[in-house]
């Protein structure tokens, strides 16, 4: 009677008629075979023993480094071979889901038979360990000084609060954490969003070569830069990064970043806002100016400040002065390092109203607006040309020059005052035109300094009647036509008749004869 020999269990592959659409199940790895671990990627590869001796039965076991959430499945027959009569055959696959986490390590695995217990011999026989190795292969990552994700303040992309004229500029960088001597990262723009017209991305800067010879690009960066122009005031542009290896490991043509940690940045376009100070005057605002006074007002615009925004540079324009008016330049506030803050503009209007402008009404207005750089920018037009991107409402002023008043300067008497007005020679009209009484700082002495500033009636105001003439109210209060008009320089200068309602300045009992040394010339 033949001895039947127990034979040791195998390692063993499917027949090659069998068909292997996996080609990780195709083949059982040979020991120390390297598989890469691929984050994201499933990772699986068979196992399977084969025995010669019909009678004996095969097991699997995985006797070290399985990690714990790896899965085995349970042993089975992979086929049924009516060409390959196999004794004795079984499979197991090993099924991994790697994480972020994972770390190299082997996996031992071996086959081992079990004879029949009253067989001719009962002794279990191993196909010895056969081990592979876990290499984890990790994609390329973005690092510092990359803007990532704010997750500190509930996440989200980064974020750049940006200004027309004025270039932001920032940098992605990106390693790969892989020990390849010879494996290089590139970082590429996202086709979609894309960039913003204008923006200006750099090649991909690698580490300088060392002793004259190149080293791997790992790390690489890009910077990224941009001045917008007025025509993108107001809208926000989003820019994506992702970065690639040169490995085939994990995918063909190279490892990809994570499309949870590639970097978006949204860059908004702040509009400007400027606003009207409190203390600037509201609109509809009238105001009386006299005569030989100073007048001054001041408006106050800035652009609106928040806690992450840029402030833009303001300037306040006006409609045309009143004659002699003058406007102030542009005053800003001090700030750090002798810098003035131009995005506060105060201006003063001073005007000091001369004779004939008595009577006159004029209307001032101002508004506030952004000031564009003065620079060519990439849409090709100069950005101070184009129209503003925001200005603030009208302020306007109704300003009327009063009549029949003056107002005193220093060292002014009666007398001169009535000479500068040519009525007469009687400085006791003009007292009587102010009054006398004793809480008004009497006047006893026609040669006394008046206080500076004071205001003076000249004569009392009439209201014109229907049919009223100059030469009328000339008559009626015994002055002359001319004296008239050097205080009424708003008047017709014919007999016609005057407007009904209107005002006119009077001095009366002013008619002296007049002479060849006579003038009507204003004395200031």
């Amino acid at each position: 009677m033949t001895e039947i020999t127990n034979k040791k269990p195998y390692f063993c592959d499917s027949p090659q008629e069998e068909p292997c659409a996996d080609k990780e199940l195709c083949k059982t790895p040979i020991n120390g075979q390297q598989i890469p671990v691929c984050v994201g990627r499933m990772v699986r590869f068979k196992v399977e023993v084969c025995d010669d001796n019909e009678e004996d039965r095969v097991s699997i076991d995985f006797v070290s480094g399985k990690p714990f959430d790896s899965v085995i499945t349970q042993e089975v027959a992979p086929f049924a071979y009516p060409k390959y009569p196999l004794k004795n055959h079984v499979r197991r696959t090993f099924n991994l889901n790697p994480q972020q986490s994972l770390e190299d390590g082997d996996i031992c695995f071996e086959g081992i038979d079990f004879p029949p217990k009253d067989g001719p011999s009962s002794n279990q026989l191993s196909t010895g360990l056969r081990c592979v190795k876990l290499t984890v292969r990790y994609p390329p990552r973005f690092i510092d000084p990359t803007p990532l994700a704010d997750t500190e303040n509930g996440g989200g992309n980064a974020r750049f609060i940006v200004q027309v004229c004025k270039e932001t500029s920032f940098t992605v960088a990106s390693d790969d954490r892989n020990d390849d001597p010879d494996e290089d990262v590139t970082i590429f723009v996202m086709e979609d969003p894309g960039i913003p017209n204008g923006a200006v991305v750099s090649d991909n800067q690698c580490p300088p070569p060392v002793n004259n010879e190149r080293v791997r690009c790992n790390p690489v960066s890009r910077a990224f830069s941009w001045t917008p122009v007025k025509a993108q005031a107001g809208k926000t542009f989003r820019v994506c990064f992702i970065a690639r290896d040169n490995k085939d490991n994990c995918q063909k043509g190279g490892y990809y970043s994570q499309a949870t940690t590639n970097p978006c940045i949204d860059l908004s376009v702040v509009n400007p806002e400027p606003q009207w100070s409190d203390t600037t005057f509201d609109d509809g605002k009238q105001i009386t100016v006299h005569v030989g006074c100073q007048h001054t007002h001041t408006v106050e615009c800035r652009d609106t400040a928040t806690v992450d925004r840029p402030l833009y540079e303001v300037e306040v324009h006006s409609t045309e002065l009143p004659e002699g008016a003058s406007l102030s330049q542009c005053k800003g506030i001090a700030g750090d390092v002798d810098e003035v803050d131009k995005s506060f503009c105060s201006k003063s209007m001073s005007w000091r109203p001369v004779r004939g402008q008595e009577g006159k009404t004029y209307t001032l207005c101002y508004h506030c607006s952004d000031v564009g750089c003065d620079a060519v920018l990439h849409d090709g037009l100069n950005q101070r040309d184009l129209p503003v991107m925001a200005f603030t409402d009208k302020r306007c002023a109704t300003i009327t020059v009063a009549r029949c008043k003056y107002c005193v300067q220093d060292g002014d008497t009666l007398v001169n005052i009535n000479k500068f007005y040519h009525l007469d020679t009687n400085w006791l009209r003009l007292w009587n035109a102010n009054g006398n009484a004793p809480h008004a700082n009497p006047i006893h002495d026609p040669d006394m300094s008046l206080m500076d500033g004071q205001i003076l009636n000249i004569g009392p105001v009439y209201r014109v009647q229907s049919g009223d003439t100059v030469v009328a109210l000339a008559a009626r209060f015994h002055t002359t036509v001319k004296k008239l008009m050097t205080v009424n320089p708003d008047m017709e200068s014919d007999a016609r008749q005057l407007r009904p309602g209107r005002e006119v300045c009077v001095m009366p009992c002013t008619d002296t004869p007049s002479g060849a040394s006579e003038t009507y010339q204003y004395a200031y």
